[in-house]
């Protein structure tokens, strides 16, 4: 066969993969500045695409649970729906939670936090947290550092 020639098969007898079998790190991300917090989908994915949530902060520890909670709860933020579903992140402005935690943890306003989250059990539910130490710290889109209690 001629090294510039392709080959005819037929793709009658293969059976197409489902992607959900191939394994994939899935990090959940909290990310804000003194406006606005910022989940990625491994956050919704890793709560079972629930739709709202409750959140929770430790000032002392500097710390943040994501907790699953009925949308009819009064302190119930939905942070999922079809409006939310089709974007990559949903964005949750809240300028007054942001500014209250820059000034409690002495952040930079000129940055923004990136945190991790790690699975969690509370109360028999699952929940998120991220810890503010070894956060990832930018500015823009450019990455300057890590933040150290």
């Amino acid at each position: 066969m001629n090294a510039y020639m392709m080959e005819n098969i037929n793709l009658k007898e293969f059976v197409v993969v489902k992607k959900d079998l191939f394994a994939r790190e899935r990090i959940p991300i909290l990310s804000f500045n003194q406006d606005h917090f910022t989940v990625n989908t491994d956050c919704h994915d890793l709560l079972n695409n629930c739709e709202s949530v409750q959140f929770m902060v430790n000032i002392k520890e500097k710390e943040i649970v994501l907790k699953p909670i009925s949308s009819s709860d009064e302190s119930a933020v939905v942070w999922r729906n079809d409006k939310l579903v089709k974007k990559k992140l949903a964005k949750l402005i809240c300028p007054q939670l942001g500014t209250q935690l820059f000034r409690a943890w002495n952040l930079n306003a000129e940055y923004q936090y990136r945190m991790k989250g790690v699975l969690a059990k509370a109360d028999n539910k699952v929940v998120l947290l991220f810890r503010m130490n070894g956060a990832d710290v930018f500015s823009g889109c450019y990455k300057e550092g890590v933040y150290e209690q």
